[in-house]
């Protein structure tokens, strides 16, 4: 099964955006996306299976990070310890990425 989807709108979207500052244009944007997501959000809910009601409860509509900080604890940790800027942005990425740190232990300071 093929679905296409047709979007208009950008150019002027794109225009609107760059007479705002940074912050404004990323508020906008946050609000847009949240008001846009909630009716997923809803249908989420209403296939989410009830035992207790958790899950039901726990399907919310966030423009934030989820766990945010694994990958900067990580990346700064690798840094704090000696490892070099690529070692720390691997370790990083797969922190984001939901990976363990196990390995960290053997990123440090080098000695001859």
């Amino acid at each position: 099964m093929r679905t296409t989807v047709t979007l208009e709108g950008f150019k002027e979207l794109d225009a609107a955006l760059a007479d705002m500052t940074k912050a404004v244009a990323k508020q906008v944007m946050r609000r847009a996306l949240a008001k846009a997501a909630e009716p997923m959000a809803e249908l989420a809910r209403g296939f989410a299976p009830v035992d207790d009601g958790h899950l039901k409860g726990s399907i919310i509509v966030s423009t934030k990070l989820a766990g945010g900080g694994a990958g900067k604890k990580a990346f700064g940790k690798v840094m704090s310890s000696g490892g070099t800027r690529g070692e720390a942005v691997a370790v990083a990425r797969d922190a984001n990425r939901g990976q363990s740190l196990v390995g960290l232990a053997g990123y440090g300071r080098r000695t001859r």
